[in-house]
Formats: C-alpha cells, sequence, structure tokens
C-alpha cells in the first residue's frame, strides 16, 4: 500500500529489516521515472546519516540494478533522469544562525519521503508539507519510513485516527530479509521484541540511548600507496565474554571501534555472537585482523587471567588490554553516551541488533547487554578523557 497509496501524508513504521527504507527508495525512483519533470525529495534529519544510509539504499540496491541511465550531480547531491525529472538527497540539518533547516532553500517537490522519521521533530515535517507546491503529478505527497519510538511521539500521534495512511510491519513480513537476520530478531525478548522485531510503538523507561543519537557517516580517509584509505588514529576490538556456554547463555559482545584522524569515533564492525569460549577467541582475533586493530580489550570480571588465557590458546599474538569493571553497567556507559549525543561517535552502517539493544538497555534490563558492554570497553580506551575522573574500571597490565 504504501508503494501505491496517493495519500497526501503516509507514514510506513516497522521493525528492524522491515524494509523500510528499501520501499522508500524504489517508490522514490517509479514516481520519477513515471512523472516527466517530477521534483523529488529524500531526506533525514542529519545530511550525514542519509549518505551513509539511504542514499547508498538508493543507489545500489535501487537504481543501479535497473540499469536506467541517469546524470549525477554529487556536489548539489541530485540525480536526473531522461525525462527531466530529479530525485535529490536533503539534509535536514539546523541552520546555526536560524534554528531551521537551510539546505532546503526556496525548493518546490512533487513528493517527499523522509527516512527515520522520528529524528524530526514535528515543525521539519510541517515546513516540508509546505513545499509540496511543484505540479508534475497532478498530485503531492510526504512519506515517511521509520522505526518506532516511545508512544507519545508526536508522529505517532500525527498519525493515529485520522484521515493520514498509517501502515506498519514486523521484520518477519520482509521477504528480502535474510534468514539468519530473523532467526537472531526472533530470539529477542520483551521490550527488545516488541519495539524492534515486532516494530511496535512501546517505552523504554530509563534508557540512555535513543534512535535520535545515532548518527551514519564514511571516516576521514588519507592517501596511502596512491588509494584514499580510512584515517584511523587507533582501532581496538571490545569483547565482553559470556560467562557460560549453551543454547541459553548469554552472547559475547565483540565489537569494532577506531577513533578517526578527526577525533571522531567509529563503530566499525559487530562480530557479536553465541560462541564457546574458542570460538569467540577466534571471532575477535578475525575481527582483529580484518580490521588491522591496534588491540584487543577484554573485560575479565568473569574469567580473570583465563580471557587473555583462551585467546593465546588459539594463537594471538597480538596486544591484549584486560579492564575490570568497578561500578555499574550504566555509570561505565554514561561518558560514551555524551559522545553520542554530542555527535562526536558515529557508526558506519545500520547495526540492527547492537542499535536495538543500546536503546532497550535500562538498570532494570534483565538482558545482558553484552554487544553494548563491548562497546563501551573499546570507546573507554578510545576515549580515556570522557570519563570522569574516578575512573569506573581499572586497567590490568
Amino acid at each position: 500500500m504504501f508503494f501505491d497509496s496517493q495519500a497526501t501524508e503516509i507514514l510506513y513504521s516497522g521493525a528492524f529489516g522491515a524494509g523500510k527504507s528499501r520501499i522508500l527508495c524504489e517508490k522514490a525512483l517509479a514516481l520519477a521515472l513515471k512523472y516527466a519533470g517530477a521534483k523529488i525529495a529524500i531526506c533525514r534529519k542529519v545530511a550525514a546519516s542519509l549518505a551513509a544510509t539511504t542514499e547508498l539504499t538508493f543507489v545500489h540496491d535501487v537504481l543501479r540494478p535497473t540499469g536506467v541511465p541517469f546524470k549525477q550531480n554529487r556536489q548539489e547531491r541530485w540525480f536526473e533522469f531522461a525525462n527531466g525529472s530529479r530525485v535529490w538527497f536533503f539534509g535536514l540539518d539546523p541552520d546555526p544562525q536560524t534554528g531551521v533547516p537551510s539546505k532546503l532553500g526556496s525548493f518546490e517537490a512533487d513528493f517527499i519521503y523522509v527516512d527515520e522519521a522520528v529524528e524530526c521533530t514535528e515543525a521539519d515535517w510541517v515546513m516540508l508539507l509546505g513545499r509540496l507546491r511543484h505540479n508534475a503529478a497532478g498530485w503531492q505527497q510526504i512519506g515517511a519510513a521509520t522505526n518506532p519510538a516511545n508512544p507519545d511521539h508526536w508522529l505517532k500521534a500525527r498519525f493515529s485516527g485520522s484521515n493520514r495512511l498509517y501502515l506498519h510491519a514486523s521484520t518477519f513480513d520482509n521477504a528480502l530479509t535474510p534468514d539468519n537476520y530473523k532467526r537472531r530478531m526472533a530470539e529477542l525478548t520483551g521490550i527488545y521484541a516488541a519495539r524492534y522485531a515486532e516494530g511496535q510503538w512501546v517505552a523504554v523507561e530509563g534508557a540512555l540511548w535513543a534512535l535520535s543519537d545515532f548518527r551514519y557517516r564514511e571516516p576521514p580517509l588519507h592517501g596511502v600507496d596512491g588509494k584514499m584509505e580510512p584515517d584511523y588514529v587507533r582501532v581496538l576490538v571490545g569483547i565482553d565474554p559470556a560467562a557460560t556456554y549453551g543454547p541459553d547463555s548469554d552472547e559475547t559482545g565483540v565489537i569494532v571501534a577506531a577513533r578517526g584522524a578527526d577525533g571522531n569515533g567509529y563503530v566499525l564492525d559487530d562480530q557479536s555472537g553465541r560462541f564457546s569460549p574458542s570460538d569467540w577467541a577466534k571471532r575477535a582475533i578475525r575481527a582483529h585482523d580484518e580490521h588491522q586493530a591496534d588491540a584487543i580489550v577484554v573485560e575479565v570480571n568473569q574469567g580473570g587471567d583465563m580471557v587473555e588465557g583462551t585467546l593465546r590458546a588459539v594463537g594471538f599474538a597480538g596486544a591484549v588490554i584486560q579492564v575490570r569493571a568497578t561500578r555499574g553497567k550504566r555509570l561505565r556507559a554514561e561518558p560514551i553516551h555524551s559522545r553520542y549525543r554530542e555527535g562526536t561517535i558515529f557508526h558506519l552502517r545500520r547495526f540492527a541488533t547492537l542499535e536495538a539493544q543500546m536503546i532497550g538497555f535500562t538498570p532494570e534490563s534483565n538482558v545482558s547487554p553484552d554487544r553494548l558492554d563491548a562497546l563501551v570497553w573499546a570507546f573507554t580506551e578510545l576515549f580515556p578523557a570522557t570519563v570522569e575522573s574516578g575512573p569506573d574500571f581499572s586497567m590490568i597490565a
């Protein structure tokens, strides 16, 4: 229904892996090819996140496989087709002087589609509605694709009990989602399952992270032997080993993080899973080697020197930094969360299971935040000045 609807306002809300961004991009392209001279905008709150997520989906998963010829202006971020229609990509970042988005200028559109619309304010939405004044198609539409947020969010209220069209999907409704991903999401329970597998608008009381805290972009680059490579100052693999191994055991968090030459933090990879001790050690070593990491950071509360011993037993000869928690998980996470809120930590791509765990984490949660713990250990080592005086962990030489 999202693809075919001509409703003036339409919302497609759903779980991770429900195909929301993909269908948004497919509709934008179909409209561009159908209506000559159409002006279409695809937006997201933060321009850098748009480039690293939705724009990639549009180009690599939707546009290029069709073989349709197009012209591209990388600086102005538009794609033009033979019939004169264009698709633009706009960030809604506020102007530092006026506080309102300035990138759109006097742009007039036939169709506007907003990815991860929960990141936006209602003022953003109303401003975009006011841009629907081009008439190449004879009708206009503003549409949104988003993961759910708290049930009192303005977007949910706007599309509840009105003539605006609201659509919903779970992870399991998308035929294109890999089966192994669906199996992982099916293992979620409680708030994790409700919001991120079923796509419900439910509250996460006491949570540190919100969906709007996640920003996506590529790392800084520099030239190496005539090629442009990521410019990282330091790369670490954080590990949070499970205390036991079995079908009902916690997972072992294996997160690759880096500090860029631009001073920002980057999440490069999530290789977490449910492993035997030797297997999580091999997985951590693989992550270390794939990303040319400087060291592996391991939490040793559960196993002491056995953790490093497990790595050494399967052949790891690199640097190991042992850390031991001395305060609660929330206190350890708060300094890292502050960097997310400040916009100084970015994810290279969507890490659905990690991000679901981060948003769902509360002090009262009975789900082990293995991925989050591994991430916190890595960034605490990458940004030691972020941690307040009176360290919440001890480093073991």
